[in-house]
């Protein structure tokens, strides 16, 4: 027993021993078994820190740590190919020139000379990857290419092997160089073997010489004594695979940065793999491949990231703690593209999603604890996949406790509903009631947009909101008003509020297309001026404020009011400068208002902008009702749908309403 492990371990050694005595340990176990290799970004970003390419971006290949003393070495090939596996582009291989590009049967020209490249006109030593191309940069076809290689040894020694090589060339069949057995040469994926040509012996030697590295140097490149370009071949074995234009550029060492390159043209937009592959004497040492986008030509710029805050602020640097902060990724990006956005708080990712689904806007809740908060957003142009970097930016946030946010309106007893838009829908009097919280009519999120240095809720023809419950409603015997106070910022012309009114009539009964005795109330934007419009028995009646058009960047304070007693209904809305001009209208119904009323912000249909009409910053609402007390006067001799002036002195009310000046 002891005898057998002993002649195992002996025969073991006396392996090792021939294999060291040969050369070809590096073969069999490489000094170096993983390289650091990427590549830089018009020398400025590396592409594992930023995996976005364009048009005429220049590609600097590069190894992280120095490979100048690995003896594995013989060159790199850097490529693209797609999510698929199919070769795009041209491939680039850096070859080591181990002898100065210099042989006695080669006239080449120094890798950095700058001389003109000489033609190919006698058989170049044999080495991997076609190094000894002379010019750098040259581009040549994959026919051209040697990817086998003979050991630095005497001419004489090659050709004594070119010769044993070709009498069994000769003694093969077609039949088995389909079969992929000709001179124990392995064939690589995708490539085709073609059947041995006669040659004469002044060309014998040359192409044995590609026989051997699996390829042929095309005649034409021979007899016009230059290098020409070929066009990619479609592998007949492999449909996954095409051979592509391979440029070989010669370098004298293989340690850091490398010559730098573009990519095609003809590229199209979208995802890539650049694969890199460092090459050694008969194999391939190490292989990686890096994700990345190539934009071509497309527009995609990352501007800022920007942050606002609802309400106004004591100190507008300082951003209380626990409130909903509204963050941008403000952006430029070609309409070819669908930009995806992730954002963090510090390592915690806290959203992403595509720029079409509103993912540049982020409403996000500060920490409760003071400090600096980091904030960073990555931009892609598509959905990201693993290992891809995109573009960053990054914010730092000051919360403070110190600071504190207050309402637009101050703050009174008189409210029923107070609504701050917080980056909630919720009622500012009732936090955490979702019964008093404003309802989408349209079962939609809400859309957060930042206008004049703060955010608030889009409101528009695709945001239509509701007050919840039956907010307002009226008996036989009881008369009411109502005051809506809005702060908004106005963006296009549409519908800002709608209220109806109902009666409590048969609803059979219906004039021009209205249940009788129902009213309508809306407040809108036409050519940027504010109209109030009342629609009621089937009559429209309208009026408008006749001031200058509302900028569309400012936010503006608006009071609409009503008042109903009976079959008396009055409507105002005016601006919050109780010396400006007030539209208003006063109507006498056919059949008093007994009924419920519906408050509607928003309207379907009216307005095309997709950011909605108005920006919802802070709403008030406040209610009043009680008994009739006295009838108006003369209502006999006033006849139906008679418009009339606003009285001189309001219905008095058990509960008088608010005054404005209390509201604001």
């Amino acid at each position: 027993m002891f005898v057998q492990k002993l002649i195992r371990v002996l025969a073991f050694f006396c392996f090792i021993g021939v294999l060291v005595a040969c050369g070809q340990m590096d073969l069999v176990f490489p000094s170096t078994g993983t390289y650091h290799v990427s590549a830089y970004i018009n020398n400025k970003y590396s592409l594992d820190e930023y995996s976005i390419i364009k048009k005429n971006d220049n590609i600097r290949p590069y190894f992280a740590d120095s490979v100048a003393d690995d003896p594995d070495i013989r060159g790199l090939t850097v490529f693209l190919q797609t999510p698929s596996g199919i070769l795009a582009g041209e491939k680039i291989q850096y070859i080591l020139d181990r002898v100065n590009t210099t042989t006695t049967e080669t006239n080449f020209t120094d890798a950095e000379g700058g001389g003109a490249p000489e033609p190919i006109i006698e058989v170049p030593e044999p080495i991997i990857e076609a190094a000894e191309v002379e010019n750098t940069g040259e581009v040549v076809s994959d026919a051209a290419i040697i990817n086998e290689v003979v050991d630095d040894q005497g001419i004489n020694e090659i050709t004594e092997e070119i010769t044993e090589e070709i009498a069994v060339v000769e003694e093969s069949t077609e039949a088995e160089f389909d079969a992929g057995a000709e001179i124990g040469i392995e064939q690589s994926p995708g490539e085709t073997v073609t059947e041995e040509q006669p040659v004469d012996e002044g060309t014998q030697e040359t192409s044995t010489v590609a026989e051997l590295t699996e390829e042929k140097i095309p005649e034409e490149a021979i007899a016009e004594e230059k290098i020409t370009e070929e066009k990619p071949i479609e592998p007949k074995r492999n449909q996954t695979e095409y051979f592509v234009n391979v440029r070989v550029i010669p370098v004298t060492r293989l340690d850091r940065e490398l010559p730098a390159f573009t990519l095609a043209d003809t590229l199209e937009i979208g995802q890539y793999f650049m694969v890199f592959q460092v090459l050694g004497e008969r194999e391939v040492l190490y292989k990686i491949e890096k994700p990345l986008y190539f934009l071509g030509n497309a527009e995609f710029i990352f501007d800022d990231i920007q942050r606002y805050l609802p309400g106004f602020s004591t100190d507008s640097h300082l951003i209380p703690t626990g409130i909903n902060i509204m963050l941008e990724a403000q952006m430029i990006s070609d309409k070819r593209l669908d930009p995806y956005v992730v954002w963090y708080s510090g390592r915690k990712r806290i959203g992403e999603g595509r720029l079409a689904e509103g993912a540049d806007h982020l409403i996000w809740k500060a920490p409760e604890r003071t400090g600096f908060q980091a904030i960073r957003a990555e931009l892609f142009p598509f959905r990201p996949v693993s290992g891809i970097k995109g573009m960053v930016k990054e914010l730092s946030l000051p919360i403070s406790s110190k600071s504190e946010r207050r309402g637009y309106f101050s703050k009174t007893d008189h409210y029923i509903y107070w609504y701050q838009f917080h980056g909630t829908l919720q009622d500012s009097e009732a936090p955490g009631n979702t019964g008093r919280m404003l309802l989408s009519k349209q079962n939609k999120p809400p859309l957060w947009l930042p206008h004049a240095g703060m955010y608030g809720l889009s409101v528009g023809p695709e945001a239509v909101y509701l007050l919840p419950g039956d907010p307002f409603t009226l008996n036989k015997d009881e008369q009411g008003s109502g005051q809506l106070l809005f702060h908004v910022g106005v963006i296009a012309d549409g519908t800002i509020f709608k209220a109806l009114f109902n009666a409590e009539t048969n609803p059979s009964e219906v004039v021009k297309g209205m249940v009788k005795g129902m009213v309508n109330l809306k407040v809108s934007l036409t050519q940027g001026r504010l109209v109030l419009t009342v629609i009621a028995d089937g009559e429209v009646y309208e009026d408008f404020i006749r001031s200058a058009a509302l900028q569309a960047e400012d936010f503006i304070t608006l009071l609409v009011q009503f008042n109903i007693s009976g079959n008396r209904f009055t409507a105002n809305v005016r601006f919050e400068d109780i010396a400006t001009e007030t539209a208003a209208k006063t109507l006498i119904l056919s059949t008093p208002l007994n009924g419920t009323g519906t408050f509607q912000f928003g309207e379907e249909n009216t307005g095309n902008n997709p950011r909605g009409v108005v920006i919802f910053n802070e709403l008030a609402v406040a209610f009043t009702k009680g008994p009739i007390l006295q009838e108006p006067e003369d209502d006999t001799e006033t006849p139906d749908h008679e418009e009339t002036l606003l009285p001189e002195a309001p219905v008095t009310l058990e509960t008088p309403p608010p005054s404005p000046e209390e509201l604001l």
